[in-house]
């Protein structure tokens, strides 16, 4: 399938994070990622937050990407606002924005992120109309289909 652009609205996240890089995330323990969402269904995250939308989903944001390709996750849900933010938790507001979105096959997520992933790169490097802004890039999962997908990719794209 094609990747598709679209226009996502602003929204603010709350969730559990970590610092990676682009070289951790080639180890076996990816990064700490999917440790991270371990936790994140082992502690019943999305329960923590009495203001979260009722949508579903759960994301994985990209964001503070900086030297030696180091960059920070969240692992979270959407929020209606961010009052009664829970302590302990982080917050992070995604800005409106244009955004190159791959769909994944069905699977295990830790089969078909990686290819996604792989698939959407290498999009990227045959379509220089697509430039990616480097700011914010999400996942998008059912919470409801635990470690199946299908779930979605977006690459915050320049303009």
């Amino acid at each position: 399938m094609e990747p598709q652009v679209v226009t996502l609205e602003p929204m603010i996240l709350g969730g559990i994070s970590l610092r990676t890089s682009a070289a951790q995330m080639g180890t076996p323990e990816a990064g700490g990622i999917p440790a991270m969402w371990q936790r994140f269904r082992a502690e019943n995250v999305p329960a923590k937050f009495s203001r979260r939308t009722d949508d579903e989903r759960a994301f994985g944001v990209m964001y503070d990407y900086g030297a030696n390709d180091s960059f920070s996750v969240l692992a979270g849900v959407r929020l209606i606002d961010d009052t009664d933010f829970p302590e302990g938790f982080e917050r992070v507001e995604v800005p409106a924005a244009k955004y190159l979105a791959f769909e994944s096959e069905k699977g295990p997520l830790h089969e078909v992120m990686p290819k996604v992933w792989t698939d959407a790169h290498a999009y990227l490097a045959e379509h220089p109309e697509y430039q990616p802004a480097g700011t914010f890039d999400l996942e998008s999962y059912v919470m409801r289909q635990a470690d199946e997908g299908p779930a979605t990719v977006y690459i915050a794209l320049v303009g």
